[in-house]
């Protein structure tokens, strides 16, 4: 009798564990980071590093006229993540920085060409030889006209 009543309990605690709902607030993957946790002004880009479609971080200072000398030097720069520096900077001259770092988002989302060589599987047919479309002559306009005797 007592080991049924401690099946049972067991059974009902492991119930209740995994099946006890999650909140709204939290999700299971709360360590993945996603575009939509990147606020509007990124001043360390370094926290958000672990985001796979971010390629590079481009630095942003807006008003150029009250900016600092790196931020001078810096503007509209790509760089990676561990090369950003934290802002504002510690020598920084400008009393309000707004400099900023902006996400390169990376936009492939697919491989283009599933084929490595689509030539062979659309062009040239296996069993005869394609002729080659390729004209023997230069098209370009400033090469019109010259050759070898024109050259020497």
């Amino acid at each position: 009798m007592w080991i049924g009543l401690l099946v049972i309990v067991v059974v009902a605690c492991t119930a209740f564990y995994f099946l006890k709902p999650v909140p709204s607030g939290k999700s299971k993957t709360a360590g993945i980071l996603t575009l939509a946790d990147i606020p509007a002004k990124v001043p360390n880009p370094s926290r958000y590093a672990g985001i796979m479609s971010v390629v590079a971080w481009e630095f942003l200072a807006p008003n150029l006229g009250t900016a600092c000398t790196f931020a001078r030097n810096h503007n509209r720069i790509r760089m990676s993540a561990r090369d950003c520096s934290p802002l504002p900077l510690a020598d920084c001259a400008s009393k309000t920085c707004e400099c900023q770092y902006r996400p390169i988002i990376d936009g492939r989302w697919r491989q283009r060409r599933q084929d490595s060589d689509r030539r062979t599987a659309y062009r040239m047919q296996k069993d005869r030889k394609a002729p080659d479309r390729r004209r023997m002559s230069d098209r370009r306009r400033e090469n019109i006209g010259w050759d070898d005797e024109h050259l020497r």
